[in-house]
């Protein structure tokens, strides 16, 4: 028996990492009312708590919007809100506070914390003073950090955050070009210089020996201290395409069918309420996207590529590292990983799915499921072809 990679008949799997920049609320009912309305595809968003952005003062939060803006799920969010463009509002540690209950308020439970441009408070991108407590001073002087937050994140559930990198790769697997094959000086001339050309000629995605830890989708964990650590992820795209009309560019059928041919994943890195600047068509959502957004339910429907929430198939990855086949004893055991999952129950596999190949020796009657070392009561099997079972979670 063995795992598969995806869950039957899939060959890839694609979701959307998107950023609420520029979403104003006559922007978000267009983009709900065409991906998760009409095309109803199976993708979660992320949102801002609050906005104080001066350049977009009508930007959609949910300590403004409400319930209007609750139509469909939310798994991320954008640090604690829009801070950046403000000229009067300074975040500090109470605001994540009253964050918080804000969250709560509205029932909903993110898992993945994305940093926001030169925000004060983030924890990877561009800052890291939200995971400091304190800090100090040239002189040794010790102080209370005001924008230290890491502390609220972890207890409200995030264990997912992004690096701060985007990866150009189709299958979003990196190409690590390791530094302990050239030394010294050798090495900071070829990765000053002499990336870019090695990367476009053959195609491979060069980066530093510290990115060696990066697992096969890209996943890394990272440990804060103080028993907090999370698993961080890279994103798919580029900054310049990162916006609504930039999506054509990116996602079309070619890549698509490197996707499935690689058997890759895609963390789509967007900001679907961001128009580019010079675009010339009226509408928020253009021709091209919408026959993108199209093209992806159409592989979909196909059961060429999966598609889902991003929550989803992050937990799909961490999962799916922590099974254990016991051919000897007809036994699957799902375990937890200790940092998503401290203990594993029925309700977290709820949803998933996980496909084996088998032999004709293998009995599915005779099949035995635990998790966390108990005997599973929440699945069902499903004998898609003589050579291939899938176990669903309810």
């Amino acid at each position: 028996m063995k795992l598969l990679k995806y869950p039957h008949p899939y060959k890839a799997w694609f979701t959307l990492s998107n950023d609420p920049d520029h979403t104003t609320l006559d922007r978000w009912n267009k983009l709900h009312q065409a991906i998760w309305g009409k095309l109803e595809l199976p993708f979660s968003d992320s949102l801002f708590v609050k906005s104080y952005n001066d350049y977009v003062p009508g930007q959609v939060n949910l300590f403004d919007q409400k319930h209007l803006i609750l139509g469909h799920s939310y798994d991320t969010i954008h640090t604690w809100g829009d801070y950046v463009y403000s000229r009067d509002k300074v975040f500090t540690h109470n605001d994540a506070v009253e964050a918080v209950d804000i969250i709560n308020e509205f029932g909903i439970k993110p898992l993945i914390w994305v940093d926001h441009s030169s925000f004060t408070g983030n924890f990877i991108k561009n800052s890291d003073w939200g995971t400091k407590a304190y800090h100090t001073d040239a002189a040794g002087h010790k102080y209370k950090n005001f924008v230290y937050s890491l502390d609220l994140a972890y207890s409200l559930g995030i264990r997912y955050i992004w690096d701060g990198y985007l990866v150009e790769t189709i299958d979003q697997q990196p190409n690590i070009f390791r530094k302990k094959h050239i030394r010294g000086l050798v090495f900071d001339f070829f990765y000053k210089h002499l990336k870019g050309l090695f990367s476009r000629l053959f195609k491979v995605d060069i980066r530093r020996d510290e990115d060696s830890e990066l697992n096969r989708y890209g996943l890394k964990i990272v440990d804060f201290g103080n028993g907090r650590r999370m698993y961080s992820f890279r994103r798919f795209g580029t900054w310049n395409d990162a916006h609504i009309d930039g999506i054509p560019k990116i996602v079309n059928e070619s890549m698509l069918n490197k996707l499935v041919k690689n058997g890759g994943i895609c963390f789509l890195y967007t900001h679907l309420g961001k128009k580019l600047a010079a675009a010339n068509h009226d509408e928020h959502i253009s021709r091209e996207t919408l026959d993108t957004f199209t093209l992806l339910k159409k592989y979909y429907e196909d059961k060429l590529i999966n598609l889902s929430s991003f929550s989803k198939l992050l937990d799909y990855i961490v999962l799916k590292d922590s099974i254990n086949i016991d051919m000897e004893n007809s036994r699957i055991e799902f375990s937890p990983d200790g940092i998503r999952f401290k203990d594993l129950t029925c309700m977290d596999l709820a949803g998933q799915s996980f496909s084996f190949s088998i032999s004709k020796s293998i009995s599915i009657d005779g099949l035995l499921v635990y998790i966390n070392g108990k005997k599973s009561v929440c699945h069902s099997i499903i004998v898609n072809t003589p050579k291939i079972l899938t176990l669903s979670f309810q």
